[in-house]
């Protein structure tokens, strides 16, 4: 349901910035407030640049952090190679408290590593 309904908000959103905006006059750049910025609405428009500004971050922060599980995935439906599939346990160890801790649930530790120096060398 949840690609359902952010079709549905992203349609909603693009019939609003239409009805702005001509289509032709719609910034590629940052469309809703200059939209509303021609519309004369200036604290529409300082308010959905600063949202623009706090949310791009965050939009990479998440896609970042889900992209080894989206990995994963793709890998044990051997859509990329099974090396993202990999699973690796540690050995169990005692805590400060003499107990055992084992690794049940295992980690993508070569998926992270690959991912991770790909993010750093595209930056």
């Amino acid at each position: 349901y949840t690609l359902m309904i952010d079709t549905a908000i992203y349609m909603l959103a693009a019939l609003a910035l239409t009805a702005l905006l001509p289509y032709e006059q719609i910034s590629t750049v940052s469309g809703f407030p200059e939209a509303f910025g021609a519309n004369g609405w200036i604290w529409a428009e300082r308010l959905t640049a600063i949202g623009e500004i706090l949310v791009l971050p965050l939009v990479v922060l998440t896609s970042i952090q889900s992209q080894t599980r989206l990995m994963f995935a793709m890998a044990n439906d051997r859509l990329v190679p099974r090396f993202f599939g990999r699973l690796s346990f540690s050995k169990p160890s005692s805590t400060c408290c003499g107990k055992e801790k084992e690794d049940k649930i295992g980690n993508l530790t070569a998926n992270v590593q690959f991912c991770g120096v790909l993010i750093v060398l595209i930056a």
